[in-house]
């Protein structure tokens, strides 16, 4: 058996050799990469050979070889992914640490129309990061990643974990203070942002937040711990990142959680970036730590270095990679502009943001790279490389260029826009700014820019949205504004935290469907001896025109007493209901063709008039009264009439003689 083993293995080794040469040009894309060191040992073997493929020729494992070093020949499942060019096998056991592994595409696959697709071979080396080396490893975030005097009062203002992850139930009621300094015809759409705070001294819990112009939230979710880029996606659906679970959270359009995503091939899902497309697939970043000795790379290198390689992923609508760009494959260490490469842990990239141009092709912002790639989508190798120590462009009308940006953005065939935070500009100022980008001279020159009055220098996260009616919307990230601006750069909109709040992102985005729901406030849940002439108050929800109220004796309100519709305010008086009575009362929003869910159900029991009668003749406890005692009471004012009872020894009432 041993002789066998080793006999295919010759023979594969053999094979591989031959068909990498003879056929490495006719392949469009395939993961991983030939040579490619420090692959995960959890990945895919992804093969897009180019045409369109007979998926008959394809749904059987003979098509496929994979055989590890160490762990031998792996069995597996193989399928056509939805774009029928792609080829995906999915071992059935995780390659070994370090091994080299051998594939081998052969076994008589075909395109729709019918050709042979040529055998293809090449080898690849897994990644031999131990789990311990990695374990309880934390990189940090871009708050805390600087080298300056903002980062390092961040640093000491940042609380203990468990002071992070207090209960919702304790702070769900500590909304980010909120005030609209400018108010000018803005751009259609709500404000979708996210709050987070690193100042334990700041009483506020993060919140997902969809506010109308007036920050008033028409959607609120608190959170024990950060979130990150809440947005609304093209098809309708919100998504944002919960930095507790790791993963990006799908919401519906009533808010409600269908899913989750999460980066494939185990790695950690990045924080930065989610993008869901036309037909289903998402894109998104993943990140991979691994154990590197740097002492003969870079000068005073650690020898057991950590260090945070990434990668793009797509992913289909069953959550298949389908496509990945690792920068290990594509990224030295030393492009990094100012990152530290001498310590223990080495973030050398720090992806923060992708989006796709006119052609489907990646736009790639790399933090600490000072720099945006462009990447070809269908055989991921680089296309041009802008900013830092690789650019490739001449700059236009814009000596200083940018740095540490965020937020890289395509529009059209040749504009692209950008948050620059201008870290180690000089000035250090933050702004927004639009390039024309010509991809043949090899220009990008600078057409716009704003810089807010006055300046301000924002020294990690923050955006900038381009309106269809041509603003733009700026979340400042570590300064605690979100402006929205003309291209002549007057202010239409500007909202302001408190001190020490900011925003990783701000969009301006399409309402959502549905409004949410009311919540009430007075009487409180559940209240007893209420008198029948009550005011009824619920909060505000952002988008409401009116409000609907209903009061009724039962729980399914079967039985309305009170049903009031169009009710402008967040109050209602509702009159004329019965003393010694349990009501049950909810309130729901209308909007512009939109109407909210009903609010909870509240209950309140009625007393009487809420005035208690005061006897005053015969004495409390008197004896020997004659027959036909005189009563007497204190008298009610505007009383028309009064009703007596008297009985024998009944304290309920049940008997009576008068």
């Amino acid at each position: 058996m041993k002789t066998f083993a080793l006999a295919v293995a010759c023979a594969l080794i053999a094979t591989t050799q031959l068909c990498a040469q003879r056929t490495a040009a006719s392949v469009e894309y395939h993961y991983p990469r030939s040579e490619a060191t420090f692959v995960s040992r959890n990945a895919t073997i992804i093969y897009r050979p180019g045409p369109r493929l007979d998926e008959r020729s394809v749904r059987t494992t003979s098509v496929v070889t994979v055989l590890g070093s160490k762990s031998g020949r792996h069995e597996g499942r193989i399928a056509l992914a939805d774009d029928r060019r792609t080829v995906l096998f999915h071992p059935h056991a995780a390659f070994a640490p370090g091994e080299s592994v051998d594939v081998l595409f052969a076994g008589g696959m075909r395109t729709e129309n019918g050709d042979p697709v040529a055998n293809y071979a090449y080898r690849f080396t897994t990644d031999r990061t131990p789990a311990s080396a990695i374990a309880g490893i934390r990189f940090p975030t871009d708050l805390e990643s600087e080298s300056d005097e903002y980062a390092t009062a961040m640093k000491s203002a940042t609380p203990p974990a468990e002071d992070q992850s207090s209960s919702i139930g304790e702070r769900e009621s500590a909304l980010p203070k909120m005030t609209v300094t400018v108010l000018d015809d803005p751009a259609p759409g709500r404000l979708y942002i996210s709050n987070l705070t690193f100042d334990s001294t700041i009483n506020t819990t993060p919140h997902a937040l969809i506010l109308d112009n007036d920050a008033v939230p028409v959607f609120q979710l608190p959170k024990g711990q950060p979130i990150y880029d809440f947005k609304r996606q093209p098809n309708g659906q919100l998504t944002y990142f919960d930095d507790e679970i790791k993963q990006f959270v799908i919401l519906d359009s009533s808010y409600n959680q269908i899913g989750t995503i999460n980066a494939g091939h185990g790695y950690e899902t990045d924080c930065h970036e989610l993008l869901i497309l036309d037909n289903g697939h998402c894109i998104l970043l993943g990140l991979a730590p691994r154990q590197v000795d740097l002492s003969g790379q870079i000068p005073g290198g650690n020898p057991n270095a950590i260090v945070l390689d990434m990668a793009i992923q797509e992913l289909d609508a069953a959550r298949n990679v389908v496509f990945e760009w690792r920068s290990v494959d594509h990224f030295k260490l030393t492009d990094a502009t100012h990152a530290r490469l001498t310590g223990k842990t080495v973030d050398h990239v720090h992806p923060n943001a992708i989006s796709l141009d006119h052609e489907g092709n990646l736009l790639l912002s790399s933090r600490h790279l000072d720099e945006i790639t462009k990447i070809n989508r269908q055989t991921g190798e680089i296309i041009w490389r802008m900013g830092g120590k690789n650019n490739q462009f001449t700059f236009i009308n814009d000596p200083v260029g940018f740095s540490y940006q965020h937020d890289a953005r395509w529009f059209g065939e040749e504009t692209m826009t950008l948050y620059d935070n201008g870290n180690y500009n000089v000035p250090r100022v933050s702004r927004a700014i639009e390039y024309r980008v010509d991809e043949v001279a090899m220009t990008a020159t600078l057409v716009w820019q704003y810089r807010h009055k006055p300046d301000i220098f924002s020294y990690a996260m923050g955006n900038a949205q381009r309106l269809p009616n041509g603003n733009t919307l700026s979340g400042w990230g570590s300064y605690p504004n979100v402006t929205e601006v003309r291209r002549d750069g007057s202010v239409a909109f500007e909202l302001a935290f408190a001190p020490g709040v900011y925003t990783y992102r701000a969009f301006r985005l399409p309402a959502a469907t549905s409004l949410v729901r009311t919540d009430l406030v007075s009487p409180p849940r559940d209240s007893s001896e209420i008198v029948t002439n009550i005011l009824l108050e619920w909060n505000r929800t952002g988008g409401a025109a009116t409000y609907h109220v209903q009061v009724a004796t039962d729980s399914l309100f079967t039985s309305v007493e009170t049903d009031h519709v169009g009710i402008i305010g967040t109050t209602d008086n509702v009159e004329v209901l019965r003393n010694w009575t349990q009501y049950y009362w909810r309130v729901r929003a209308h909007g512009d063709e939109i109407t909210g869910m009903w609010s909870d159900v509240w209950t309140f029991n009625t007393g009487g008039t809420g005035v208690v009668q005061r006897l005053v003749r015969p004495n409390k406890g008197t004896e020997g009264i004659v027959s036909a005692p005189v009563l007497q009471w204190s008298e009610f004012p505007n009383a028309l009439s009064y009703h007596v009872q008297m009985s024998a020894n009944d304290l309920s009432f049940r008997t009576t003689v008068l």
